[in-house]
């Protein structure tokens, strides 16, 4: 009896032991489940704390449909107040052309440093123009990708900065897409990081007014990237070729007083958009447009602005 009785403390000690360091096997898909909860919990804290911040609002400012554009859909916001003072159509899927580089320029700059050597891959360096016409196996800085992405909507500075991203092409652009999801839009997916066609990647002018006025909050530099309108130069090293581009592609970015800096975008399905940040006595207006015509893209540009400031 008494050997039973000791038998019966050791094996009690071993598994107590055991529960103590393992903890008791049973317990695992409750503590999963409240894992799962919590993260629930702040991911919906996330987006609710991001909606707020960075969606523009409607308020008794807002007009509609007040503005002759030739443009499928539009919007003006104060950056300051986040008001929406003129909206037509914004939540109107469309194809976003190349101003969903705003959101490549985000996420480069979100797991990228400027000088970080970017090597060029086959994939990025076959790319269609607009381009920087960058070789494979050429390192480029990012912050002179990020010029090329910005000034003259660079289709191989896009797909370099993805491709050099460490989980790969699929990586950056599921990034991409996660941040959309955490600043609580619905109405845009991206396929790939320059903005060319796909029947699957879209974007409307409310969610690209609220990608923008993320970038401006957090990372103001893009004033620095995607106003530039002298020419920029690449210097040749020893591991890049000599590249440099004359200016900026938006003329409206030169012509028009308050511009400080804008994102234009172009392919056949798309029609022209456009992303303008133009600031007036420390007022600054963000608009967004998608589907103008080639022949009233400028003028639907300077009515939105100039109808802006004036409300």
């Amino acid at each position: 009896m008494k050997k039973f009785f000791a038998f019966f403390l050791i094996a009690a000690a071993l598994i107590f032991g055991f529960l103590w360091v393992n903890g008791d096997p049973r317990n695992d898909g409750y503590v999963a489940g409240i894992t799962d909860q919590e993260e629930l919990r702040e991911k919906e804290n996330l987006i609710r704390d991001n909606t707020e911040k960075y969606q523009p609002k409607f308020t008794k400012k807002t007009k509609e449909e007040e503005i002759n554009i030739s443009a499928k859909s539009a919007i003006v916001v104060d950056q300051e107040t986040n008001e929406i003072l003129y909206a037509k159509n914004i939540d109107q899927k469309l194809p976003p052309a190349s101003i969903i580089k705003i959101l490549t320029f985000i996420i480069a700059k979100e797991v990228y440093q400027e000088n970080d050597l970017i090597e060029i891959s086959q994939h990025a360096s076959e790319q269609i123009s607009n381009k920087i016409n960058m070789k494979a196996g050429e390192k480029i800085r990012t912050s002179d990708l990020l010029y090329g992405l910005m000034m003259i909507s660079a289709n191989d500075a896009a797909y370099a900065l993805a491709d050099f991203y460490k989980d790969g092409f699929d990586g950056f652009v599921n990034l991409a897409n996660r941040k959309v999801e955490q600043l609580g839009l619905k109405n845009t997916k991206i396929k790939n990081p320059a903005g060319l066609d796909d029947s699957e990647q879209f974007s409307t002018a409310f969610d690209m007014a609220t990608i923008t006025r993320y970038a401006l909050l957090n990372h103001p530099d893009i004033i620095k990237y995607a106003g530039k309108t002298k020419e920029h130069s690449v210097y040749a090293t020893d591991h890049n070729e000599p590249h440099w581009w004359f200016g900026h592609l938006s003329r409206m970015l030169r012509v028009y007083p308050y511009m400080i800096a804008a994102k234009t975008g172009f392919t056949y399905d798309a029609g022209n958009t456009y992303v303008g940040i133009a600031e007036k006595n420390n007022r600054k207006i963000i608009m967004v447009m998608l589907g103008s015509k080639n022949t009233s893209a400028n003028e639907d540009v300077k009515k939105l602005l100039d109808f802006g400031f004036a409300n």
